[in-house]
């Protein structure tokens, strides 16, 4: 393990003591006792997903039910992080005040009622599966690019997934929950293999069909966010020394496509129609049944 703050050192870490959060998924039942319905969930994306993760140029381009597994697992990802349970708990109470203010006439009691199931670790949990199943929907939607490193040189971490926001400068630094959303995006990118990195933008083009090179410069720059969002520690293989630089924070996706940028992404036909299907709560009861997804551009008319 390689501290941030002191670069230079290295220190002997077993996995049990720098790569799990214990409790962190349990629930507390009434009686006091605990169970676990997260981890066994997540444990059936990986069985499906991983295997395609790693060997991701293997089955590319990605379609059907292999893209909606990465999909899947990419998606849970992010809304398993302490980011998203963070941001959960903040946006509660906000959500009660504003329903308070429409609803003036509303006992108390049941404000309060609501408020406390959906900070329960139940509540949490069950709001966290449905948002990771509509964050699927948005992610197999985008535009996928495969990258190749010239050689084994990307890093990964406990937070794998790099989200931009639609308003990223280069001076932002990486969330795991972006402030503007996970639809208002500019990009989303992980490495699947320490020469392998996904790329996933707005872009309304149709995807290559083949992997494209990925640049020193870029690798860097990915390294670097996957460093600063893990904070204090992060992970790679002992024999690679990483790239990586601390002042560069730039979507790939910006230099893969002349024109493509914030303002692209903001009118992106892509990003309107997962946006219109996520807009409608009568539409969300298609998600249980399957996750649509439309080929871009080829098929945008039928969507």
């Amino acid at each position: 393990m390689r501290l941030v703050e002191d670069p230079e050192r290295t220190v002997p870490a077993a996995p049990k003591d720098v790569g799990v959060r214990r409790g962190f998924t349990r629930e507390r039942q009434p009686d006091g006792s605990y169970v676990n319905r997260l981890d066994p969930m997540l444990a059936k994306l990986e069985d499906v997903a991983l295997p395609l993760w790693r060997d991701l140029d293997e089955h590319w381009p990605a379609t059907g039910s292999e893209r909606a597994a990465i999909a899947e697992l990419l998606a849970f990802q992010i809304v398993r992080s302490p980011a998203w349970r963070e941001l959960h708990t903040t946006e509660v109470p906000k959500h009660g005040a504003r329903a308070r203010e429409d609803f003036p006439d509303r006992d108390e009691r049941e404000f309060q009622e609501a408020e406390a199931a959906l900070l329960s670790d139940e509540g949490r949990h069950d709001r966290l599966r449905w948002q990771g199943r509509l964050l699927t929907f948005v992610i197999v939607n985008m535009h996928w690019t495969l990258l190749r490193a010239d050689g084994p040189q990307l890093v990964t971490s406990d937070h794998p997934v790099v989200v931009l926001g639609i308003d990223a400068d280069t001076a932002e630094a990486p969330r795991a929950v972006p402030a503007t959303g996970l639809v208002n995006t500019l990009e989303l990118r992980f490495a699947s293999r320490p020469d392998l990195l996904m790329a996933m933008s707005w872009r309304d083009d149709g995807e290559e069909a083949l992997a494209q090179a990925l640049g020193e410069r870029h690798v860097r720059d990915h390294n670097s966010s996957v460093i600063t969002q893990a904070e204090r520690q992060w992970f790679h293989h002992p024999r690679i020394s990483p790239q990586y630089g601390a002042d560069t924070r730039r979507a790939i996706s910006m230099e893969l496509q002349q024109g493509y940028g914030p303002d692209a992404a903001r009118v992106s036909e892509r990003r309107m129609w997962v946006s219109s299907l996520l807009s409608d709560p009568i539409d969300y009861k298609r998600f249980a049944r399957g996750i649509p997804f439309v080929p871009w551009p080829a098929q945008k008319a039928a969507a």
